[in-house]
């Protein structure tokens, strides 16, 4: 699916995001997802330590996979906020397909 944005179809054949996606893993992001309040998954920024450990103990991971996601959602965020505001020069009119 990747590939089909342009000027992203090189993530497709990266290796890194092939296996952020393989199946085990999708399941584990999953499983920490639904050991989330509905508040923190709506406001992840108020997760600190105590949180991190009781969404880790009840997705059945370790607090780093926890830290982890969240890192990963943080990066996320930033490339969205950067997309939609024409932030990448060699890809025009990617900002408006990101805008409502």
């Amino acid at each position: 699916m990747v590939d089909m944005i342009p000027g992203m179809g090189q993530l497709a054949n990266n290796p890194d995001v092939q296996n952020a996606l393989t199946e085990g893993n999708v399941a584990r992001i999953e499983a920490i997802i639904l050991s989330m309040t509905p508040q923190e998954r709506s406001r992840p920024d108020m997760i600190n330590g105590s949180r991190r450990r009781r969404i880790a103990d009840g997705s059945g991971t370790e607090p780093r996979d926890v830290n982890q996601l969240l890192n990963q959602f943080k990066e996320m965020q930033k490339m969205m906020k950067m997309l939609s505001s024409g932030g990448i020069p060699n890809i025009p009119g990617i900002g408006r397909m990101f805008r409502p």
